[in-house]
């Protein structure tokens, strides 16, 4: 094809095009040269030259020439001249007789020659103005070469007159030469490389595919002359040949005609290496091990397959017997059911296997049961306690041998990662190792992708190894064996290279859901990590993976054995930004320098015992959210370090806190602010807490950049005002992982931890894991502060804190509005949540240490994903008012059973106590670690269980048993009601009845209902009521009904009036005032009385009383006042 050249030359500008087509855009230059000819009465003629300078004339009658020189054309020499423009840009004065027109206008050549005149006959404008002499199809006369136009002589001449009397003034800004020509095609075109390096295994000649008419083929890589020949040198479609496992490099030299010179052009021709190919056509190809790997006692076989035709009537996989299938055993694909067979049983996967991905295939025998697996999952399973009769027939892969000794059933496929074992590989194995390649690390094996030894596998029995990697393990027609065994495959019949797609381990492609094929690597042929397994049920959750892009997990769970976030980001999020998922991790977790984990909303990474944290420096980050209030504080712990070694790693608030992607700002000022892009945080209130119980000095004041051990809760308060809503924040950096311990020392010592992982952790857990280290009957204390709070000042505080342990939970207790306590808290307060069995991300709390202290242990078999939003997993941030959290696990067998309370103080303060059964008698009477919580607030007046002498506002107990009674610590500070309320009972199957046992009065108050209510003097009340669960048929109720007794006290007269329908059952009434003590006592004889029984009342103090009246067979007391 013909390629068009425009170039153009300012005798002024001196533009340049060298080698233009159309449309482009010119490079302009100066000219190099400007002069008079044959006179010099052109004023400065060298300013042709500069840009906006002009050549200047005064004159009457006709001029000298005008010349400029000197263009500096690179035409190409095979180039044809098809037009020449000459452009000039002049101008006259209007002042004066007459104008100033063209006398010559002419191109010259070789300084000498010169072209047609194409002056025109108007006169000169008089403002600086373009004409354009010439076109792109005139040659003014002069058949041009390009050595012409490239000549410094190459140019253009100008003279001009006046056609008045009077003399005029011109001038001349620039003369500029537009040279329009054709490139003629030269271009040499070998055609496309050649390469059968992968296939075509045997073809030594190809047919060549030259694009020009006239040439000349030549290989210039080095080979021997005798090594190839061409058909014919000259032909551009000639057949060349050469030999075997060669690349030779061709050159195709172009004839051009001699102006232009010739080209030349290269490509590759690439013939295959035979011994490198491997293949399974199921027509020809299969390995050869010899009569290797008889089995005298336990085995494994392990192979990954990808079967193009799965519906065939029998493929062999691997096979080690003849024709008569009396003895060896075979693993075979027939009509897409996978089976394994020996002498003369079988076991069959009652599951197809198709042909659209990779699948992986295992077989054990431990001595006693054979198994089958498909992908980690058990498909078929046969007990037989013989392995397979030796078999003197050659083991091969893909096909098996027949009657003749010959191969038969030939696999069509691709087959990956061959492994043959003489032990039994358990389950767990099969797992670890199915999405990676193994090497040896001294005796033990290791996974070559997540470095981990398998745990009780040894190197030494690996019999066989069969990596397949091509270039690597292909050779000479040999399968190399990478256990060290030597036992090397003979291939046969391979004459192309299967495609290296098993998921070894899974990879990334591209952006993407996971869920998407396109988003991994062969996801075509794969299917996608934790996906179903082929039983329609199993998810697959031991997948290794790695991710290079941004990749997105939507509204699934994922669980995998290893992650390797290599760069970019990994996406978890629920379908709703609020909510979230799991991720779980349960061998390995790597995110590399620059990559990112993101857990969206309340997702959470799970990684449980013995799954490992690589050393990456790459971030994960998670949200969670605190009280917006600049005046309260929030107990917090980081879920992930940025400083420190294994065991001693550490976290500053200032480089782990962020307000969304920007790091958070801070005060030294008392309060916060809600400031853009971050907000800013107030310095002055961030405290951590170690040293003795309920001590203020304990607590550490420290700033943003002070280094927190992590584990280690701390303090710190919101942004905003009182009303603001809750402020989210994202911690940002090395995900925690693993055994974390928290020094402590006893006794009589307490230290505020928080949750150090990025998941909920089980506070049951955490129980029995600390028990030697925590103080016996303690809870798990979390601080929960009013929304109302306005001040900074402590003791104008309004929280406290809430209590769990392994029976429930209790809310945290209100003091009475206006009281202050000894502990310094005041205030009406507000308590809405109760804490769950699973402390959420970023939750910090209070714990109480045992006498011998220790290290508080934090582990990774505490981890469980349970999100806030399921009532489960509670952050106390002190802004919810929406109704109690509680836990809403489903009822079980082994359910405790609660019985929920809440006592009024005269003052007004209201104290929540849980009642807890465990019908596995998990608890005592007594107090039992973990499942008691001691009472540790300070009111004046409370109300506990009593326990061995303690106070407790949990008690957990045995199996709920009705006959049983449980002691109350009653302290008053002052005069006045009393209440006690039954606010729940859970996971009992029918209704109980809650009893208030008064031992003072010897009555019952059933509080199901209604409750118990009771006017009571200032005092400490240790052994006087009771919670209980039936009554003694001994004792009467409190406003128990008895419809044949009437009681009064008659203020008037000073008596007790008393109205039955038979007197003479009634044998005694009794006055007892408000602290349980008996007044005075009366005995009513048969005939004392009549119907009407009045008794005066005499030298009795005013005040609240209970007359008490018994008869034979029953009892009615009924509170009276005396005035």
């Amino acid at each position: 094809m013909k390629k068009n050249y425009t170039y153009l030359l300012s005798f002024i500008l001196l533009s340049f095009f060298v080698g233009m087509s159309y449309g482009q855009d010119p490079e302009a230059k100066h000219a190099g040269k400007g002069e008079n000819m044959t006179k010099n009465n052109w004023t400065k003629p060298e300013n042709i030259t500069v840009e906006n300078s002009y050549a200047t004339i005064k004159l009457k009658g006709i001029s000298g020439y005008l010349k400029g020189t000197d263009y500096g054309f690179k035409i190409p020499d095979c180039a044809t001249i098809d037009g020449i423009e000459l452009i000039i840009k002049r101008a006259q004065k209007s002042s004066g007789n007459g104008n100033i027109q063209d006398v010559q206008v002419r191109l010259v050549k070789g300084n000498n020659t010169f072209s047609n005149n194409l002056a025109n006959s108007g006169n000169w404008p008089t403002s600086q103005n373009e004409t354009t002499y010439g076109g792109k199809r005139n040659d003014w006369g002069i058949n041009w070469t390009p050595d012409d136009i490239n000549n410094a002589d190459f140019g253009a001449v100008l003279s001009v007159k006046t056609t008045g009397n009077g003399n005029k003034d011109a001038s001349v800004d620039y003369m500029m030469i537009k040279v329009y020509f054709t490139v003629p095609d030269t271009a040499a075109d070998a055609g496309s490389d050649i390469d059968y390096a992968s296939d075509n295994c045997g073809v030594v000649s190809v047919n060549l595919n030259a694009q020009n008419s006239r040439g000349e083929w030549s290989v210039i890589s080095g080979q021997p002359r005798t090594s190839y020949s061409f058909s014919n040198i000259n032909d551009p479609k000639s057949t060349f040949t050469g030999q075997l496992d060669e690349t030779y490099t061709l050159q195709w030299q172009r004839f051009n005609a001699s102006a232009c010179g010739d080209t030349s052009d290269t490509m590759t021709v690439t013939f295959a290496k035979c011994g490198d190919f491997f293949d399974f056509n199921g027509k020809e190809s299969y390995v050869n091990f010899g009569n290797e790997f008889n089995f005298g006692r336990e085995f494994s076989i392990e192979l990954w397959i990808k079967p193009t035709m799965s519906a065939a009537p029998m493929q062999t996989l691997v096979s080690k017997r003849g024709f008569n299938m009396l003895s060896g055993y075979d693993i075979s694909l027939a009509n897409g059911k996978l089976s394994f067979n020996w002498d003369i049983h079988t076991i069959e996967s009652p599951y197809t296997v198709d042909n659209s991905r990779w699948y992986h295939v295992a077989v054990t025998y431990d001595g006693v049961d054979y198994r089958l697996y498909i992908d980690g999952i058990e498909v078929a399973k046969k007990r037989w306690r013989l392995p397979p009769t030796y078999s003197f027939y050659d083991v091969l892969l893909g096909a098996s041998n027949n009657w003749r000794n010959r191969a038969q059933d030939f696999y069509n496929g691709a087959m990956d990662e061959v492994r043959i074992w003489h032990t039994t590989l358990t389950e767990d194995h099969i797992r670890q190792m199915m999405n990676q390649e193994i090497e040896k690390n001294g005796t033990a094996v290791r996974g070559s992708v997540l470095g981990l030894d398998i745990a009780d596998l040894k190197w030494k029995d690996l019999d066989g190894y069969y990596r397949m990697n091509q270039g690597v393990d292909i050779s000479g027609d040999t399968l190399a064996d990478n256990s060290g065994s030597s036992n090397i495959g003979s291939l046969t019949g391979m004459h192309s290279m299967q495609l290296e797609s098993a998921p070894l381990p899974y990879t990334t492609a591209q952006d993407g859901e996971w869920v998407q094929a396109e988003t991994w690597k062969n996801g075509r042929v794969q299917q996608a990590p934790n996906s179903i397994g082929i039983d329609g049920k199993t998810r697959v959750d031991w997948h290794i993976v790695k991710t290079a892009h941004n990749i997105t997990a939507t509204g699934k769970d994922i669980k995998v054995a290893g992650l390797l976030v290599d760069a970019h980001k990994l996406t978890i999020q629920g379908l709703d930004k609020n909510d979230g998922q799991s991720l779980e991790v349960s061998q390995y977790l790597n995110i590399s320098k620059g990559a990112v984990l993101e857990l969206v909303g309340e997702s959470q990474l799970i990684q449980k015992e013995n799954s490992v944290l690589g050393g990456g420096t790459g971030v994960l980050m998670r949200d969670q959210q605190g009280t917006g209030n600049m005046y309260n504080y929030n107990y917090w712990g980081s879920p992930v370090h940025t400083a420190g070694s294994e065991g001693s790693k550490s976290y500053s608030l200032g480089e782990v806190i962020y307000d969304g992607a920007f790091p958070v700002q801070w005060t030294a000022n008392h309060n916060g602010s809600p400031t853009t892009p971050a907000v800013t945080l107030s310095k002055r209130w961030l405290y951590t807490y170690k040293g003795r119980a309920d001590d203020y000095n304990a607590w550490k004041r420290i700033n943003e950049k002070s280094e927190v051990s992590v584990g280690l809760g701390f303090l710190m308060k919101g942004t905003g005002a009182p009303t603001a809503d809750d402020k989210n924040y994202t911690f940002k950096g090395q995900p925690n992982n693993g055994t974390i311990h928290v020094p402590v020392s006893g006794p009589g010592q307490a230290v505020v931890i928080g949750n150090p992982y990025p998941s909920a952790i089980d506070a049951n857990q955490f129980f029995d894991d600390n028990s030697e280290v925590l103080k016996p009957g303690s809870a798990l204390q979390f601080w929960e502060q009013s929304p109302d709070g306005k001040t900074h000042v402590f003791a104008a505080y309004q929280g406290r804190y809430s209590y769990y342990v392994k029976t429930g939970s209790v809310e945290a207790a209100r003091p009475p509005a206006g009281k202050s306590t000894s502990s310094g808290i005041a205030g009406s307060g507000k308590a809405f949540k109760t804490p769950g069995r699973y402390i959420p991300v970023g939750q910090g709390f209070y714990v109480e240490v045992s006498d011998e202290g220790g290290q508080i242990e934090f582990n990774n078999g505490q981890r469980e994903f349970v999100k806030e939003k399921d009532g489960e997993s509670v952050f106390l941030r002190g802004t919810d008012q929406s109704s109690k959290n509680v836990q809403k696990r489903a009822t079980t067998n082994t359910a405790i059973q609660r019985v929920r309370l809440e006592f009024t103080t005269p003052e007004g303060a209201t104290r929540s106590l849980l009642l807890g059964f465990t019908p596995d008698d998990s608890a005592t009477d007594g107090i039992d670690y973990g499942y008691d919580g001691l009472n540790s607030d300070d009111f004046p007046s409370d109300l506990s269980f009593a326990i061995e002498g303690k106070k407790f506002v949990i008690q957990g107990v045995g199996a709920f048993d009705i006959n049983k009674k449980y002691p109350l610590d009653m302290s008053l500070k002052i005069d006045g009601n009393v209440a006690l309320a039954l606010t729940g009972l859970e996971n009992f199957e029918t209704p109980i009845d809650v009893f208030v046992y008064d031992s003072e009065l010897n009555t019952y108050t059933q509080i199901n209902t209604k409750n118990f209510r009771m006017p009571m003097l200032a005092g400490q009340y240790d052994d006087r009521f009771y919670i209980v669960f039936s009554q003694d048929s001994s004792l009467s109720t409190v406003d128990q009904a008895i419809n044949d007794i009437s009681v009064k006290y008659l203020q008037k007269t000073a008596e007790i009036y008393l109205n039955t329908v038979n007197n003479g059952d009634v044998r005694e009434i009794a006055l007892i005032n408000m602290i349980g003590q008996t007044v005075k006592t009366w005995h009513i004889s048969d005939h004392q009385y009549t119907d009407a029984i009045r008794i005066p009342v005499t030298d009795i103090a005013t005040g609240n009383y209970i007359i008490q009246v018994k008869t034979s067979t029953d009892g009615y007391s009924k509170k009276v006042a005396i005035q």
